[in-house]
């Protein structure tokens, strides 16, 4: 069986000017651009077997959008320090 890997860059983050790159939160629009490829991702029935994020707050954040769209339990999402 084989498998395909999806790698998903996060969604529009915001400046983040008073606080450090990995606690940079999505902006509006990118809370909503998340939920869109999460969107796309169901319409073409792709449902993924695992979820990997790093642990920057964008990042983890567009993940949960992602999983909540394609029925996946946001808790079930892995965070890799390495990524």
């Amino acid at each position: 069986m084989s498998r395909i890997l999806y790698i998903i860059r996060h969604a529009q983050a915001v400046n983040g000017l008073n606080q450090s790159d990995a606690e940079r939160n999505l902006t509006s629009i990118g809370e909503q651009q998340a939920k869109r490829v999460g969107k796309f991702l169901k319409s073409k029935g792709i449902f993924p077997y695992i979820i990997l994020s790093s642990p920057a707050v964008r990042a983890r954040e567009t993940a949960t959008k992602i999983a909540v769209q394609v029925k996946i339990d946001p808790v079930s999402i892995k965070i890799n320090q390495l990524i």
